[in-house]
Formats: C-alpha cells, structure tokens, sequence
C-alpha cells in the first residue's frame, strides 16, 4: 500500500534548465571564460555545480577554481527568481496530498528550494525536505531518499 509519494525538485516541481544555464554563463562572463552555447550545457546539467565548472574551465588553478565556484554559488541565489514552477506541478500536489505524505529528496541547496517552496506557496505539502545539506551521498546515491522514507514510515 502506498503510504508517501517523494519528489525529486528540479526537472519535477521546477523548472531551472534556463536559469542554471543563465547563471552559469553570468559566471564564466564575469571572469571573462569561454562562454558555451546551451547545447554544451546540456550534457552537463545534473551534474554536481563543481563538475559542471571543472568540465567547463579544466585549465583553472586550485586558487581561480575555488574563486570561481563561491561566485557561481552567489548567482546561482540571484537566479532564483528565473526558475518556474512546472506546469501541472501545483495541481498534482494538492491532489496527492489528499491522500499521502508528501516529501522532497534533492540535491538542490537548503536556501534556494526554502526560497522556491515560499514562492510558490508549496511548504505546507511537504512532510519532509531534504536538500544537499541533510546528506553526505547525494543522488543517485540513495541516502536522501532513504531519509525520507525514515521520517514517513
């Protein structure tokens, strides 16, 4: 018997495709890198933000490297408000949540999902939220769902 429905965040209640590529390319302007076209985005989105970036400026030092990273982190905050809810999304929680707990597993930040979650009006669906804080293994690794399940059953 299903008892809990548990959701992946981005690419399921929420679009960033354009706003981690907008963010990502505000980030290498900025240190004046190599700008890829989206087609070059696309077979890195779902990576972790510093594989993304090690594949994208593979001749940065440790030092420009670390640098460049803590900026990408920054815009990525400041690219918050590019990213749409999916259409359908809202919809679908409301009506599983009539009937089952609700939970998010992700790899997305603590802040921008809270932030995301306020804007949408969406935090009261949710038994439980865990973001890339709450684990040491993140996707596909299973920890974040595993503690999900722990708190739902």
């Amino acid at each position: 018997m299903i008892k809990a429905v548990i959701f992946d965040f981005d690419g399921v209640i929420v679009d960033s495709y354009y706003a981690t590529i907008h963010y990502f390319q505000k980030t290498l302007a900025h240190f004046h890198k190599r700008i890829p076209k989206e087609e070059e985005f696309k077979k890195l989105l779902g990576l972790k933000t510093k594989d993304i970036l090690k594949n994208l400026i593979p001749d940065a030092d440790m030092e420009e490297f670390n640098e460049i990273y803590e900026y990408s982190r920054q815009q990525s905050v400041r690219a918050v408000p590019l990213i749409v809810l999916i259409k359908g999304a809202r919809e679908a929680i409301e009506e599983l949540s009539k009937k089952y707990q609700l939970a998010i597993a992700s790899s997305r930040g603590e802040q921008t999902i809270n932030m995301l979650l306020d804007k949408y009006k969406l935090s009261s669906f949710f038994e439980i939220v865990i973001t890339r804080e709450d684990t040491i293994k993140h996707k596909p690794d299973p920890e974040s769902i595993n503690k999900c399940l722990k708190f739902l059953v």
